[in-house]
């Protein structure tokens, strides 16, 4: 099974309990649904979401995203949550030592 990513970008959003987002959908969908596609996706696109104490939250902007992807549209700079993860979502350790040095961490 595959884990879920989290997309801290979306804290500056508006935040919804995963409970209630099945409501901001203009189709009718499942919460069993909605964890297919925070941790699948569908057709390439990926819902983003957060992880706050224990619970997870979704965006209204994130939701419009996603939808968004589904109808073809650019999803403009958020492809890094929105892609499949690769490598079963772990990072290269190129990628580490680039993040690494962007937010001032050591290596």
């Amino acid at each position: 099974m595959s884990t879920i990513a989290n997309c801290p970008h979306i804290l500056e959003e508006n935040l919804i309990p995963l409970a209630e987002a099945c409501k901001r959908f203009p189709v009718r969908c499942s919460r069993q649904t909605l964890e297919r596609w925070l941790r699948r996706g569908a057709r390439g696109v990926i819902l983003e979401s957060v992880t706050i104490g224990s619970r997870r939250f979704v965006s209204t902007e994130g939701i419009a995203r996603f939808l968004s992807g589904q109808a073809g549209a650019k999803t403009g700079d958020r492809t890094l949550c929105l892609n499949r993860p690769r490598n079963n979502g772990r990072m290269s350790t190129q990628e580490i030592a680039e993040k690494s040095r962007e937010y001032g961490l050591p290596e």
